[in-house]
């Protein structure tokens, strides 16, 4: 991706055992997504997002009231 042009953004993933007792590895940028995205948003017309994770939808909003268009690409479930 870095060879291409874009900015690669990494964080290290956590280990977690969850209700069920099952072994879980997350690797939660959200935050870091919304930040950038906010950030970014004056020199953009339009913002594609690829997820379907919840936490973006009132950033998708708020970048919707600043006149910019927002695609959101998720897969099932």
């Amino acid at each position: 991706m870095a060879y291409n042009g874009f900015t690669v953004v990494t964080k290290p993933s956590k280990d977690f055992i969850d209700s069920s007792g099952e072994a879980v590895l997350k690797g939660n940028m959200d935050g870091e997504m919304i930040v950038d995205m906010m950030a970014i948003s004056e020199n953009l017309d339009h913002i594609v997002v690829f997820s379907g994770d919840g936490d973006f939808r009132y950033a998708i909003e708020k970048l919707q009231e600043r006149g910019k268009r927002v695609t959101v690409i998720s897969s099932e479930g």
